[in-house]
């Protein structure tokens, strides 16, 4: 449950079990474990009360995981590749080289990503999950995949027009369809954010062998809870998918034409861009105006204005898009800001020795704040037990889950910080040896390059997304003198800028999660992550994806000309109805902007962060 609570008994405890009899599963959750299972042992006490850790019950051994095997691995990873193969159906010509590239990627993608999660799993959560732990794995590359089919689109068409057109001469071309490719990855991520993940989180919640109300819940208990939950996600979503497209599935392009007798034409070749569907190039030169398209005997008419029905498909990808936009713009915004600075935080807060007395008084305030929450808990248990006894309406029963839900993430909150600071006493006392000093200069290094980004993103989108037109292209510039250069080097500058922001997107969770209270905790640590936290993130990650493609196509628009993403994100979804009023006026990025302004104020205010007070949370859990 990932708002179960677990206070670790040093002492007396002997491996005793207790959970609450709620149905409501945001509900807390105390648990005693015995001495050897403690999250935090203060050195040198031996009261009951000293140690304490905020851990999901399914951590503890004497609890049960899900029994769910490991035999789908194979069945996963074999299901992507061919996913990855059918959305490369590919015509004749085809670059094959450039295809086995996308096939080795994946496979690296698949391996380090099971690397890194099996390293930041918890063992013990770890070896009774593999098949939830595989779906995390596919999920990450799916949405890094995603990512980098922007540098694949720009190297399939080779910066030519004539890639995107049948009557182009295609030999330059990669000849992959990518229109394929993104509406397979694009739906595949639907699929993982509507269904699979939803019934993974579902099925990891409900399962449970503890008897509950004197009935039994198992593996298809939860499996069936699990169902139920979904059926309802499902039908909410594709009825208002389904009655959002009957009504407003209409793209209305604005259309701008421009006549002139070819014996008048002064432009000698000119390339219109697929992207925004207004732009017109002259090679690879700055985009022109509608008065520079044409030196000579041009006449515009006004503007009109195209209507397309886009097909199903097209507004599965604009709808999670939509929605993702708002959490990318939420997390991303604040992400830009807290990347840098906490990395270089880490750097200026690094353990540090201590004298005798020093590490005494830090000991003492430890062993207090653990007494402290240890008594919080047991008042939050005891007013559970108290609320359930008695029969409540739904008015009541909604606002104090609400207010419930607030308590617990304070809670948990207060004893991630207490961890934290232990694990700095435990270092400047006695585990110095165990330290790697160069970690902090690491976090340094990462936080001032994370500034860097942070910088050269926030420069391009004021310089060529907001002002039009454009006052410089900037990165664009870049990226295309790097492709000339050597291609890689253009493919691996996007990808970074790109997994800047899916970072970004972690980091602002993360944050949000600690500073503000009505969103749970769900922090990533190395050796200690469960999997419900992996699950979380990976979700907002997946909801993040087409966002961060489609904000990457925007503000790269001059590198990425002439991409079947950019006629899909830049004309078709851009200018959806409804969806335009947001895309059209860039919305989503002046939020983006604001949010990083507002979250570098308030961090040069409250740069660290504190817990709330322990009376006043105990004087609201008696109310």
């Amino acid at each position: 449950d990932p708002h179960g609570l677990c206070l670790s008994c040093a002492a007396g405890a002997h491996g005793r079990d207790t959970r609450s009899a709620g149905a409501d599963r945001e509900e807390a959750v105390v648990r005693w474990a015995p001495q050897e299972r403690s999250g935090i042992i203060l050195a040198g006490s031996n009261t009951a009360e000293e140690a304490m850790a905020l851990r999901d019950p399914q951590r503890n051994e004497t609890a049960s995981s899900p029994p769910i095997g490991r035999r789908s691995a194979g069945g996963m990873l074999l299901a992507l590749m061919i996913a990855v193969v059918v959305a490369l159906a590919v015509g004749a010509g085809v670059d094959w080289f450039l295809a086995a590239i996308i096939v080795v990627v994946m496979l690296i993608l698949f391996v380090v990503n099971t690397y890194l999660v099996v390293k930041w799993s918890d063992p013990r959560d770890r070896a009774a999950t593999a098949r939830l732990t595989m779906l995390i794995i596919v999920s990450l590359t799916v949405a890094q995949g995603a990512i980098l089919g922007l540098p694949l689109d720009v190297a399939n068409n080779s910066n030519s027009i004539d890639c995107s057109n049948e009557w182009g001469d295609t030999s330059e071309c990669g000849n992959l369809n990518m229109l394929v490719f993104w509406q397979s990855i694009m739906i595949l991520i639907f699929v993982l954010i509507v269904f699979a993940i939803p019934v993974a989180i579902f099925f990891y919640e409900a399962y449970d062998e503890v008897e509950i109300g004197g009935k039994r819940t198992g593996t298809r208990g939860a499996m069936a809870t699990a169902l139920c939950y979904e059926f309802v996600v499902l039908a909410a979503t594709f009825t208002t998918l389904s009655l959002m497209w009957a009504f407003l599935g209409t793209s209305q392009i604005p259309v701008n034409d421009l006549s002139v007798s070819l014996s008048d034409l002064s432009v000698q070749s000119t390339n219109f861009s697929t992207s925004t569907g207004r732009q017109l190039f002259v090679g690879n030169s700055q985009p022109l105006t509608d008065d520079d398209a044409c030196l000579s005997g041009c006449t515009s008419s006004d503007d009109g204005q195209l209507d397309i029905k886009t097909s199903f498909a097209t507004y599965i990808l604009a709808f999670t898009g939509w929605v993702g936009w708002f959490i990318f713009a939420l997390f991303g915004g604040v992400g830009l800001a807290v990347v840098p600075f906490d990395l270089i935080a880490a750097f200026v807060r690094r353990p540090r020795l201590m004298d005798a007395s020093e590490l005494a008084r830090v000991k003492q305030d430890l062993q207090q704040r653990t007494k402290h929450l240890v008594g919080l808990g047991e008042d939050i248990k005891k007013e559970r037990q108290e609320w359930n006894s008695r029969k409540h309406s739904w008015r009541e029963s909604t606002k104090k889950r609400n207010a419930d839900r607030t308590n617990v993430n304070k809670f948990k909150q207060m004893v991630y910080l207490l961890e934290k600071d232990f694990e700095t006493w435990n270092i400047s006392s006695k585990n110095v040896l165990d330290y790697n000093p160069l970690m902090p200069y690491v976090s340094l290094a990462l936080g001032i390059l994370s500034a860097i980004l942070s910088i050269l993103w926030l420069l391009q989108l004021i310089l060529y997304v907001l002002i039009d037109p454009p006052v410089s292209q900037f990165l664009n510039v870049f990226f295309m003198q790097f492709d000339q250069w050597f291609p890689l080097f253009g493919v691996l500058s996007v990808a970074l800028f790109s997994f800047y922001l899916l970072v970004c997107v972690t980091f602002g969770l993360f944050k949000l999660g600690v500073r503000c209270f009505c969103i749970s905790l769900h922090p990533m640590e190395y050796g200690k992550t469960l999997v419900n936290s992996f699950l979380f993130n990976v979700l907002w990650i997946l909801l993040c994806a087409i966002p961060v493609v489609q904000f990457c196509t925007q503000a790269f628009d001059s590198y990425a000309r002439y991409t079947t993403i950019g006629s899909l994100l830049g004309v078709q979804v851009r200018y959806l109805k409804f969806f335009r009023y947001f895309f059209e006026d860039n919305v989503f990025i002046y939020i983006i902007l604001v949010l990083m302004g507002l979250t570098l104020a308030y961090l040069s205010v409250y740069s660290k962060d504190k817990p709330p007070s322990v009376l006043d949370l105990k004087s609201k859990v008696r109310r």
